[in-house]
C-alpha cells in the first residue's frame, strides 16, 4: 500500500559525539550518513548504533497514498506530528533537515499556520543540512529501516519496534 512516513527521532545525544560515533561504528567516511546510499552490512551497523541511544522514534504514516502528491502528503503528516511532538512527547526544538529553498518556505508556511491556529505553541523548528548536522542522520536511518522492513519481502529484521510509535492517519 503507498505510504508516506514522516518521522522524528527523539534523543539526548549531541551533535559532535553522535557524528564520531555513527561514522565510527558504520566504518565509513561520508559527509552524510544517507540510508539509500548504504550496503546492508553498514545499514545494520547504523541501526544497532541508533538503537544503542534507546531514542523513541515517532512516524506519521499516511495509508494509502493515492490521489496525493508527496507534498500533500507530507503537509498532512506534519500536520499530526508537529503537535503531536510538542504535545505528548514535550519536544521544545526540532531539527528537520533542509530541502530545497522552495520546499523549505512551503514547510515554513505550514509551520506558521500552525502556530497561528494554535496546533503548536512553543515548538521552535530549524532547518539544517544533512551534511551540517548528524542529529538529522538517526530519523532518516530509522525511517529508511521501516521502509525497507515494510516494503521489502528480503529487507532484514532492524529491531527497531520497541523504540517505534507509528500513528496511522488516512489518506483518504
Amino acid at each position: 500500500m503507498p505510504t508516506y512516513y514522516l518521522g522524528a527521532c527523539i534523543y539526548s545525544e549531541p551533535e559532535d559525539s553522535l557524528r564520531s560515533d555513527l561514522l565510527q561504528r558504520t566504518g565509513v567516511d561520508v559527509p552524510k550518513l544517507h540510508w539509500r546510499d548504504m550496503t546492508t552490512h553498514v545499514k545494520q551497523r547504523a541501526i544497532s548504533a541508533v538503537t544503542s541511544y534507546e531514542p523513541t522514534f515517532v512516524v506519521v504514516a499516511l495509508r494509502p497514498m493515492v490521489s496525493m502528491s508527496q507534498e500533500r502528503a507530507r503537509g498532512k503528516c506534519f500536520e499530526y506530528l508537529l503537535p503531536l511532538l510538542e504535545q505528548q512527547y514535550g519536544v521544545a526544538h526540532l531539527f528537520m533537515e533542509s530541502r530545497e529553498k522552495t520546499q523549505d518556505k512551503k514547510d515554513i508556511a505550514l509551520i506558521q499556520g500552525l502556530r497561528s491556529r494554535h496546533y503548536i505553541d512553543t515548538l521552535r523548528v530549524d532547518f539544517r543540512s544533512g551534511k551540517e548536522d548528524a542529529r538529522l542522520w538517526p530519523a532518516d536511518l530509522l525511517l529508511g529501516a521501516l521502509g525497507d522492513m515494510e516494503h521489502t519481502l528480503q529487507s532484514p529484521d532492524y529491531a527497531i519496534q520497541d523504540m517505534l510509535h507509528e500513528y496511522t492517519i488516512s489518506g483518504k
